[in-house]
């Protein structure tokens, strides 16, 4: 987790590479925000950008990619040339995603994961990601710095509190607004958050690998309780 309104931090396990399934669509997105000039709303981005924050959906993924990129390869390209300018630098992806079965899980069953090389990440990229956009929304960080202004961060936000699935992190939010991008396989469960409290934005990201059970989306709550409650002290 990641406070950015003090930058207290504490972490488990947050180095690891995990499959970060549609996670990596929160960078495709914040890459898409470096290129926006205007208003979000009424630029060409927006309606992917709704597709992917409600439902996770996959065309609307490659579509971002091409337009960023060119293509879905470029966009992927640039997308992680971003991050690691970022210096976010176990994130990667080469590819788009999986079509024909909407958002969701992907069209085919993979009863093992896809080489880490294809998509993957780890929790603490994606929490610092994560409060980067929290900092540009208050005109602050590096993605400010990119040409993300604080309205633009806004709306990405405000539609990323409005996503369909409740993934692992609302749970145990205790009421609290959850502005949150999911990412799920057959044997991945990923959320990565950014909790508004009273005390300022707090950016959780949890990563599981292993069968899909009521005791990942408990560990998800009770994760995100401690991680609260920490940032309360």
């Amino acid at each position: 987790m990641r406070a950015p309104a003090n930058g207290t931090a504490a972490a488990y396990n947050a180095g690891a590479e995990f499959e970060a399934a549609s996670t990596l669509k929160l960078p495709v997105m914040v890459v898409a925000l470096t290129q926006n000039r205007g208003e979000l709303h009424s630029s060409r981005f927006w309606d992917p950008f709704v597709r992917v924050t409600s439902w996770s959906d996959n065309a609307a993924a490659n579509e971002l990619l091409t337009m960023t990129g060119g293509s879905e390869t470029g966009g992927a390209a640039l997308m992680v040339r971003t991050m690691r300018a970022l210096g976010l630098r176990h994130t990667s992806m080469s590819g788009g995603y999986l079509t024909g079965a909407g958002g969701g899980p992907p069209a085919v069953s993979a009863p093992e994961p896809p080489p880490a090389a294809y998509k993957h990440t780890t929790a603490a990229d994606m929490a610092t990601l994560a409060g980067f956009l929290a900092d540009a929304a208050v005109g602050e960080g590096p993605l400010e710095r990119r040409g993300v202004d604080r309205h633009e961060a806004r709306e990405l936000l405000y539609l990323m509190l409005h996503a369909q699935d409740e993934g692992l992190v609302r749970a145990g939010a205790g009421g609290l607004p959850v502005a949150h991008k999911i990412g799920w396989l057959d044997e991945t469960r990923n959320d990565v958050a950014i909790v508004f409290t009273s005390g300022g934005p707090v950016a959780i990201s949890i990563f599981t690998y292993g069968t899909i059970d009521t005791t990942v989306t408990n560990f998800g709550a009770a994760a995100t309780r401690a991680v609260l409650r920490a940032a309360r002290t």
